[in-house]
């Protein structure tokens, strides 16, 4: 048995493991009255031969419309049902810290529960302790770019449940969040991909620091999906090229256009790019630190690049990466082109497009940066495709 409760809305917890009981009653402020004559109702925790925890619940009201016996606002009180539900939610916070205490066999004491009830631990809620960790990595064991990723995995995953208690993790629990990023988000195979890695990270620290959840953590495998990688065609990157030399063309669409149009011919990616300076150029050479794999990383300059690289080294403008994705839109919805267009579509139009003109799947792992060439050949079967397709071109030659 986990807890007993007595009754007449006077609740009063045992825990096994606990030498005592931890007593807990609502009660209200008689000795203190604000100016408008209202008394705070508060938390009462207490254990024998332990120091005594009051936690204001944030409730205001005359001591007359406090019904001492049941412990909650009277009916007579314009906002009893608001104010009761607050009493409620904050004794339902209390059973939900005794039951993970209880199902990961620890002890819990007056002290612990006093904690858990002013700052929410994260060795309860899920969301919490992915948050917290998150913070902790950041600019140090993670870099920005990894750190944003990560974070917006975690407002999906918020978006699913505001709170997840981890013994509320199991199997069907993970089905559930899968099909609702797939179904009710609507989110593509790369995304949802990306989202439930970063979902069993943050439960492999959870389970290494012994936490325990229903569903483990080497229990759920990353499926990779194939994915359908939006690439730019010869004829789609010269309109976009036309309207980037269009004297019309507004200023800011044509600074983040030549950032889109350089990573076309170079497979940068946008964290890249956004980072360049003059001391990144040498002659007719790019070198630079990617963020991502924190590898030094050298490209010779096309003559198509050249076109598009900064005078003085520096992309004029200061623009976010959200912004620059928004204004991409625009300038494709503008230009006729009807794929649904991101930054990182300029680098599988790089990889896209160099294999078609006949570059090595070597050359192409190195160039993009690669650790691994399953990676690369990702593209190679995107080129076999289409020239599979193409085949069937010979046919017209009879017809």
């Amino acid at each position: 048995m986990i807890a007993n409760v007595l009754y007449q809305f006077v609740p009063e917890f045992v825990t096994e493991k606990m030498s005592g009981t931890i007593s807990i009653n609502i009660r209200i402020r008689k000795d203190h009255k604000s100016k408008n004559k209202l008394s705070s109702i508060y938390l009462d925790i207490y254990q024998k031969d332990q120091k005594r925890h009051r936690i204001p619940l944030g409730v205001r009201i005359p001591i007359k419309d406090f019904d001492a016996k049941k412990q909650r606002v009277k009916p007579s009180n314009n906002f009893s049902k608001d104010y009761n539900l607050i009493i409620e939610k904050k004794l339902s916070d209390i059973n939900n810290i005794m039951v993970v205490y209880r199902l990961r066999g620890d002890k819990l004491t007056v002290e612990k529960l006093y904690e858990e009830l002013s700052s929410p631990s994260y060795n309860i809620d899920f969301i919490e302790f992915y948050r917290k960790n998150l913070e902790h990595q950041k600019g140090s064991s993670i870099k920005e770019s990894t750190y944003k990723q990560q974070k917006s995995s975690l407002e999906k995953i918020k978006k699913f449940r505001s709170k997840i208690l981890f013994h509320e993790i199991d199997k069907q629990f993970f089905i559930e969040f899968v099909k609702f990023l797939k179904v009710k988000q609507g989110n593509t195979n790369s995304t949802v991909e990306a989202c439930t890695k970063n979902f069993k990270k943050y439960l492999k620290i959870a389970n290494d620091q012994g936490i325990e959840t229903p569903l483990k953590y080497s229990e759920i495998k990353n499926k990779r999906f194939n994915s359908n990688r939006v690439f730019l065609e010869e004829h789609e990157i010269q309109q976009l090229y036309r309207y980037y030399s269009n004297e019309f063309i507004p200023e800011s669409w044509k600074q983040i256009l030549q950032r889109f149009l350089f990573a076309c011919f170079t497979g940068l990616r946008i964290s890249d790019i956004q980072r360049l300076k003059t001391d990144n150029f040498v002659g007719d050479y790019l070198v630079l630190t990617m963020q991502k794999t924190d590898k030094i990383h050298r490209i010779r300059l096309s003559a198509a690049a050249k076109k598009f690289k900064p005078l003085d080294g520096t992309f004029s403008g200061k623009f976010t990466d959200q912004y620059i994705n928004r204004c991409l839109k625009g300038i494709c919805k503008q230009v006729g082109i009807s794929k649904k267009i991101t930054f990182h579509v300029s680098r599988h139009t790089f990889a896209t497009q160099f294999l078609i003109q006949g570059g090595s799947v070597v050359n192409l792992q190195n160039l993009l940066g690669h650790s691994k060439i399953n990676e690369t050949m990702i593209y190679v079967h995107i080129v076999d495709s289409i020239m599979n397709e193409e085949v069937s071109f010979m046919d017209k030659i009879l017809l």
